[in-house]
């Protein structure tokens, strides 16, 4: 009996490569930008999953810029309090170097007395 293959996510790392190997190359077809991606990265590539890319609702990754490491942007947001979460961050590294424990409570409690 064979085992399944775990279906892996498109990164929008890999959608925005998609994107500007199909912008750079009109004359290819899905299947072809289909098989490029393949052989890119070691994996199962469907023309369903280029055309899906090529949709624009994926056209903000056009004007995006990934930093070193990160894959996905929906993982960054910006702070809503830049000052109260720097403060916050700083005071959970002096917490930390002390091996005591943080919980949600003693975050929450931290930022209302900050």
């Amino acid at each position: 009996m064979a085992s399944k293959q775990k279906r892996l996510p498109v990164t929008e790392k890999q959608r925005k490569q998609i994107r500007q190997y199909a912008q750079s190359n009109p004359h290819l077809k899905q299947n072809d930008v289909a098989a490029w991606a393949s052989r890119e990265w070691g994996r199962t590539i469907t023309q369903a999953m280029v055309c899906k890319t090529l949709d624009d609702r994926y056209r903000y990754l056009d004007e995006q810029s990934f930093p070193r490491g990160v894959v996905s942007l929906s993982k960054i947001v910006p702070a809503d309090h830049p000052i109260l979460e720097k403060a916050l961050f700083e005071w959970i590294l002096s917490i930390a170097v002390k091996h005591i424990p943080i919980t949600g409570d003693m975050i929450r409690s931290a930022a209302s007395s900050l």
